[in-house]
C-alpha cells in the first residue's frame, strides 16, 4: 500500500490500535449474549472497521490517499471475486475464507448505509447520528443486549424502511452495489475503472468455503497438475500484495500435493473512488 516498509508498519499499527479501542463501544458498550457473538459479527466487526478507518483519516493519522487506497482495495477485493449467493449474516460462518472478508464487505455496507441515511433525511443526518441514537438507546436500557431486532428498530426511522433487518442480513452478498456518488463530505467521487485482476483458474472463494475445488478451468495450472472438481483442499496460502502467487495443498489419490499458481490477468470494470479536484 505504501512503498516504505516502516510506513507500512505504522499504518497497520494505527489501524489495529484504533480498531481494538473502538471495541469498547462496539462489543463493549453494545453488549451481547456470548452465544450471539458470532451471529452479530456482521455489525460488531463491520462498523468497528468503518469507524477505525474514518477516525484515522479524520484526525490526521491517515491522509486522503491512504484512506481511499484502503477503501478502494476493499472494493477491488469484493467486486473481483465471486462471492455467490450467501447472505450478510452468513459471513460470520466464513470468517477466515478468504481472510478478513467480513471487514472488507462491512466497510462497503457502512458507507452505503451512510448514503441511505443522508438521502432519506436530505443530508440532515448520517451514520454518525444513527450510532449516537443506538448508544443512547443502550444508555437508557441497563439490561440491553445487542441483537438484530434492536438494530432493525433503531435504524428503520433513519432509512425509511419498515424492516431494516432485511437491508443487511437477508440480502445476497452478490447483490451489494455501490451507489454513493461521493464520500468523505464530497472529497472523493465514484468512478468505474477497468483494471487487471488476478485469476487462478478456479472459484477460489467458494472452493475455500468447504475446502473442495469448484468451477475448475481445464486450462488452469491445477487441472494440468491432475486436480479435478471436488478434490479436497488441505490448505490455502493466500497471495499478498507483494507476491500474487497462490499456494494450495490438494489431495490427489490420497497424497497431498503442493501447487503454486501464478495468476492469469483478466480485465474487469469495478467501482473505485478518486479525489475530487477543485478548480
Amino acid at each position: 500500500m505504501i512503498g516504505n516498509k516502516k510506513l507500512n508498519e505504522e499504518f497497520s499499527l494505527q489501524h489495529v490500535i484504533a480498531h481494538e479501542h473502538l471495541h469498547k463501544w462496539f462489543g463493549g458498550k453494545l453488549k451481547q449474549k456470548p452465544k450471539d457473538q458470532v451471529n452479530n459479527g456482521w455489525f460488531i466487526e463491520e462498523f468497528t472497521d468503518y469507524y477505525t478507518n474514518y477516525i484515522n483519516y479524520k484526525y490526521g493519522l491517515w491522509d486522503l490517499d491512504q484512506y481511499l487506497e484502503d477503501y478502494n482495495s476493499s472494493l477491488r477485493e469484493f467486486f473481483t471475486n465471486d462471492y455467490g449467493k450467501f447472505i450478510i449474516k452468513d459471513l460470520n460462518n466464513y470468517y477466515h475464507n478468504p481472510p478478513q472478508l467480513l471487514y472488507k464487505i462491512g466497510v462497503i455496507i457502512a458507507h452505503e448505509i451512510n448514503q441511505k441515511i443522508k438521502t432519506h433525511t436530505n443530508s440532515k443526518m448520517n451514520l454518525d447520528d444513527y450510532i449516537v441514537r443506538l448508544m443512547q438507546f443502550v444508555g437508557n436500557n441497563k439490561d440491553f443486549l445487542f441483537s438484530s431486532k434492536i438494530f432493525s428498530t433503531t435504524l428503520k426511522d433513519f432509512i425509511g424502511l419498515d424492516n431494516s433487518e432485511s437491508l443487511l442480513e437477508n440480502i445476497p452478498i452478490s447483490s451489494l452495489q455501490v451507489k454513493a456518488k461521493e464520500i468523505l463530505e464530497g472529497k472523493a467521487k465514484l468512478l468505474y475503472n477497468k483494471i487487471q485482476i488476478p485469476n487462478y483458474g478456479f472459484d477460489l472463494f467458494n472452493s475455500a468455503l468447504d475446502m473442495k475445488i469448484k468451477n475448475l478451468n481445464k486450462n488452469s495450472e491445477l487441472y494440468k497438475n491432475g486436480v479435478r472438481n471436488g478434490y479436497t483442499i488441505d490448505g490455502i496460502w493466500y497471495p499478498n500484495k507483494q507476491d500474487l502467487i497462490l499456494t494450495i495443498n490438494v489431495r490427489i489419490n490420497n497424497t497431498i500435493q503442493t501447487i503454486k499458481i501464478e495468476p492469469v490477468y483478466i480485465e474487469k470494470t469495478i467501482a473505485q473512488y478518486t479525489i475530487l479536484i477543485y478548480r
